[in-house]
């Protein structure tokens, strides 16, 4: 629990977010538990400072965590969450590490059962998490792509200087030359 306050939760105007730290296997996995450990804490540590006192956070599983807010919208819990990703990445950089966090919110508004409340919020969080892997793939093979296009360009230029017996032709090898700089560019610019 973040917070040592009890939550009442008028049934009128309530809202729930629910936060998923991202690739924490992953960081136990190649960092250890212990770095795994204190992303948790991190995160525990970024909800606890942007939140209200009034408000509840709990953990709420290995790496999820439950907030609850009485009195607050969609719009709201918004804010708080990015409250909660600057807070995260603040800390996270006191202490070298970059932690990133999806985030779902379901409000009293859209169903009055607590148990499809979390699901709804549930689902919000899926749904932002499947979009950053979806981008994470289009950046990987976009990325892939265009290493491939410099590896082409490097050797077709190593080509033309080294042929010998036939002189380089210096625009050519020029035009090539800033082809490549402008991939590389670009890749660097995408990485």
């Amino acid at each position: 629990m973040i917070s040592g306050v009890t939550f009442q939760p008028r049934t009128q105007n309530f809202s729930l977010i629910l936060i998923d730290i991202d690739n924490l296997k992953e960081i136990n996995d190649n960092y250890g538990h212990m770095i795994g450990d204190k992303a948790i804490k991190i995160v525990a540590k970024a909800i606890k400072r942007s939140i209200r006192k009034e408000d509840l956070g709990i953990r709420y599983g290995g790496d999820e965590f439950m907030i609850l807010f009485n009195n607050q919208d969609n719009k709201a819990a918004d804010k708080v969450i990015e409250r909660i990703r600057k807070e995260i990445n603040e800390i996270a950089a006191e202490h070298g590490m970059k932690i990133q966090i999806s985030a779902g919110v379901a409000c009293h508004d859209c169903l009055r059962d607590m148990e499809d409340i979390i699901k709804m919020a549930d689902r919000d969080l899926y749904k932002e998490k499947q979009m950053k892997k979806s981008k994470e793939r289009q950046n990987s093979e976009k990325l892939k792509y265009l290493l491939q296009e410099i590896e082409k360009l490097r050797d077709e230029l190593n080509k033309k200087v080294t042929q010998e017996g036939k002189g380089i032709n210096n625009e050519e090898a020029l035009k090539l030359s800033q082809k490549l700089d402008e991939l590389i560019t670009r890749y660097l610019i995408d990485e």
